[in-house]
């Protein structure tokens, strides 16, 4: 899965190359803005723009084999993360407004939406910057930030890093998050070893 040409979003046949489906139309100015992550039930999971510059994002979820949307969230401002997806299906999103959002990945609705940087600062800038999320084994996502908090007719630079308590650990999906697991190693092939081995069972018929 990947983004093409005036703002398409395309699935491709990874042995031959050939386009399956591809979602969105030049009209639309899609930009998109993180990188996709797959569900269990093949889900795809992308943030982009819709009308850019307008400044407002959304979380998509795409039916991985027809390119079908499922459903759409608007986030306060662009995305500013790749998604992670919890094993509970829950879909966690940082956007420009300064916000990670956790949604459920079957309907798109928003579970909670937690500001981030001090409350006692005035509101964040556009102009900030954040790491794609991490999703550890004991349910905590880790971000770091680069906050331009407004100060008179300039900005104040604030950095963080943050733990927030999510309600799961990595959904077991072949790609749930940017670099792929825990260990960002962007390797499927960590998946495919992380799978329980069975051995043969041999019953003997009299």
């Amino acid at each position: 899965y990947c983004e093409g040409k005036a703002g398409n979003f395309y699935a491709f046949d990874g042995k031959t190359g050939i386009p399956k489906w591809v979602f969105g139309t030049s009209s639309n100015f899609f930009a998109y803005r993180s990188s996709p992550v797959l569900g269990p039930d093949n889900t795809v999971f992308v943030g982009y723009d819709e009308q850019w510059p307008s400044l407002k994002g959304n979380l998509t979820a795409l039916d991985g084999a027809t390119g079908t949307k499922k459903w759409s969230f608007q986030t306060g401002d662009e995305p500013a993360s790749t998604p992670a997806l919890g094993a509970d299906g829950t879909v966690y999103l940082c956007s420009y407004d300064a916000k990670l959002y956790a949604l459920d990945a079957a309907t798109g609705s928003k579970k909670w939406e937690l500001p981030l940087g001090d409350p006692k600062d005035p509101p964040i800038s556009h102009l900030s910057y954040f790491s794609p999320l991490a999703l550890g084994p004991d349910s905590t996502i880790y971000l770091s930030a680069i906050l331009y908090v407004p100060e008179g007719q300039s900005y104040k630079v604030k950095s963080y890093l943050f733990a927030v308590q999510a309600s799961s650990g990595l959904a077991p999906s072949p790609w749930p998050k940017f670099q792929q697991n825990e260990r960002n190693t962007g390797s499927v092939q960590d998946y495919f070893k992380s799978l329980p081995r069975f051995s043969p069972l041999l019953t003997r018929f009299t």
